[in-house]
């Protein structure tokens, strides 16, 4: 059986990164959310994010799900290793900052998070807390 997060658990952190944004003044994220299998299942977009924004975050969601590692970490281990992404042939990953694999409290995985609409520092970031958001649900 695949695990994904809920329904209720993602409006909790739609809410969550609405305040977040809010409260640190930057500018407005799309957040997806992959399955365990990489499926994106969830997308929210905030008001005034570039259309593309949406693609990169499901980029980011699936790619973190597939690997099971941040989409940062990932670009450093291509970085030090000299691989590219075709050495894994899964078409549409990406290496760009910003997806988060999401655990469960009991340490199961449960798919990923992806974030983009800002630097991709600030992505990573804004995708980190929100995997740690849903552990705590």
């Amino acid at each position: 059986m695949i695990r994904r997060i809920s329904h209720a658990q993602f409006i909790a952190l739609c809410q969550y990164v609405t305040q977040e944004v809010e409260k640190d003044g930057g500018k407005p994220v799309v957040l997806a959310i992959a399955d365990e299998a990489g499926d994106i299942v969830y997308m929210s977009h905030m008001d005034n994010t570039p259309p593309r924004s949406g693609k990169i975050a499901s980029g980011k969601a699936f790619t973190a799900a597939k690997m099971e590692r941040t989409t940062t970490a990932l670009l450093q281990f291509c970085q030090d290793s000299g691989t590219t992404l075709d050495a894994f042939v899964i078409p549409g990953m990406t290496t760009m900052p910003g997806g988060t694999p999401i655990v469960s409290k009991d340490g199961e995985p449960m798919g990923a998070v992806g974030v983009s609409g800002r630097s991709a520092q600030e992505d990573q970031a804004m995708a980190d807390k929100c995997a740690a958001f849903l552990a705590t649900l």
